[in-house]
């Protein structure tokens, strides 16, 4: 029962996410949302959004956090965020065998704060690379069986866009992916 109460869970969580981002997608609301940083603990944050992580779709995952900026305070837009790093986690979820260890790692480099995703799951094959970011692409090794709309990936990418950053990733089939979200570092007075 509770195997089955838990499937129903995740199926019941993807679904509603999927409808938010076919509704973001639809209204045209992504490019109203606008960039409005504000000062924010990136250690509370990263808590914050770890632990529903760890109750939703990592509930039977291992998560490593690396946090380099546990002390600061930076400035960022936790509104755009909130469609970025959950979906990064999540892919990295849902693409994984369970059990398996997923890293996150938060750090500066040169005038840049870093989000970094890396999970060990299926990969995305070369051919499927540049479409991605694509609106309901699906990669062609993703089961039918898994869920997802396709929409997640544009969503975060338009974010990350109005967030004044960039997204890449490196990835190899069968080995897994590394996402990097980098956005530029606005450190706060206090």
């Amino acid at each position: 029962k509770t195997a089955r109460l838990h499937m129903i869970r995740n199926q019941i969580l993807q679904l509603r996410s999927t409808l938010d981002d076919m509704s973001l997608i639809m209204n045209n609301e992504i490019s109203q949302m606008g960039f409005h940083p504000r000062p924010q603990q990136i250690d509370t944050y990263l808590r914050e959004l770890l632990d529903q992580f760890h109750n939703g779709m990592g509930l039977h995952h291992q998560i490593k956090v690396t946090n380099e900026l546990a002390d600061k305070q930076v400035m960022i837009d936790s509104r755009l965020l909130k469609y970025i790093i959950p979906t990064l986690l999540n892919n990295a979820a849902q693409y994984s065998p369970e059990q398996s260890i997923i890293c996150c790692r938060v750090y500066l480099k040169n005038d840049t704060l870093i989000f970094s995703v890396q999970d060990n799951g299926i990969g995305i094959p070369i051919k499927d690379q540049p479409h991605i970011f694509n609106p309901l692409f699906r990669g062609s090794n993703v089961s039918p069986t898994q869920h997802g709309g396709g929409l997640g990936l544009t969503i975060a990418k338009e974010c990350i866009t109005l967030h004044q950053g960039e997204i890449e990733f490196e990835s190899k089939e069968g080995f897994g992916s590394t996402f990097r979200v980098i956005v530029p570092y606005i450190p706060t007075d206090k």
